[in-house]
């Protein structure tokens, strides 16, 4: 495979399964220490509400109308934030998952007469790690990130021969074919499928049962742009879950039971060793609309955990 529509595929698979999410993120004041494992999940959620209402209201499902309806909801939510945080500043104030507003330098400029004395006793604001906090956490993380993602490019590269090869039975032809009839109609509608959709198409009156058509749209978005064939792409796009998702996911699952620093990168590090996840993925499926939701696991845990504290 040529290196500019690899290069290129893995940029904007990255760009739009992390950045709708990490905008509106960003917007609703989540906290950045939290983004690189939920925008996902935050982006896949918008970006299915946007298709589906935006199907009934004709909006085409094409890169430029669909990034103007998330920088539109990106800066409604922005600003329904800002009042919040005004109006109701508890609100914010008490859910760690949001990051906390700022003093304001004027009100803080004088200590109120009945204020207690400042101590070293007194409770600090807790970090993502808490107590856990060592010299060097976030670089071991990230070097426990890299390890697992480092095995899971070289075993799925290895196993697709260069992301050539197919394995899998007929399912990777079912979600390319599916991706190009989106991207081509521009269109979230599962029905464009027909009886496509069933196992066997020669069946006349054949129901339709059809996958969930989110994971397909979203690539829809920008594999045009790419200029690789869809079976390259598909591969590009399991490599780039298999280096980044899988471990931040188990990274995040790891952050729900424990804020240990080692134990955060030890979960990334392995992730990629011995899960199901490459090898099944191999022999049997890929069953990727179930594969890329079931990665969302871990930031979804995350999230609400962190929020219910």
């Amino acid at each position: 495979m040529a290196a500019g529509p690899l290069f290129l595929s893995v940029v904007l698979i990255i760009l739009i399964w992390w950045g709708p999410g990490w905008l509106l993120g960003e917007a609703m004041g989540i906290r950045r220490i939290l983004l690189p494992a939920v925008a996902p999940l935050v982006g896949v959620g918008a970006l299915s509400s946007i298709g589906v209402i935006g199907n009934a209201v004709g909006l085409p499902w094409e890169i430029g109308p669909v990034a103007l309806v998330v920088v539109i909801l990106a800066v409604l939510l922005f600003v329904l934030r800002r009042a919040l945080v005004r109006w109701r500043p508890k609100l914010f104030a008490s859910a760690p998952v949001f990051s906390a507003r700022k003093p304001d330098a004027r009100k803080s400029a004088a200590p109120e007469p009945d204020a207690p004395e400042s101590s070293d006793t007194a409770p600090k604001p807790s970090s993502f790690l808490g107590r856990y906090r060592l010299p060097g956490a976030w670089w071991l993380i990230a070097g426990g990130l890299v390890v697992g993602g480092v095995v899971g490019v070289v075993t799925w590269t290895v196993a697709s021969d260069g992301f050539v090869g197919i394995n899998q039975d007929w399912d990777i032809p079912w979600h390319a074919n599916m991706i190009r009839l989106l991207a081509e109609t521009h269109t979230w509608d599962p029905n464009i499928a027909g009886h496509f959709a069933y196992y066997d198409s020669n069946i006349a009156d054949a129901p339709i049962r059809n996958y969930p058509i989110a994971f397909h749209a979203v690539l829809a978005l920008v594999w045009p742009f790419t200029g690789a064939a869809l079976p390259a792409f598909l591969n590009i796009f399991v490599v780039v879950m298999l280096a980044l998702q899988l471990p931040l996911s188990t990274m995040a699952l790891t952050a729900v039971v424990t804020r240990r620093p080692i134990a955060i990168a030890a979960a990334g590090a392995v992730s990629t060793w011995l899960t199901v996840y490459p090898y099944d993925l191999l022999w049997r499926g890929p069953l990727i609309p179930f594969f890329a939701g079931l990665l969302l696991v871990g930031p979804f845990a995350l999230l609400a955990c962190y929020g219910a504290l």
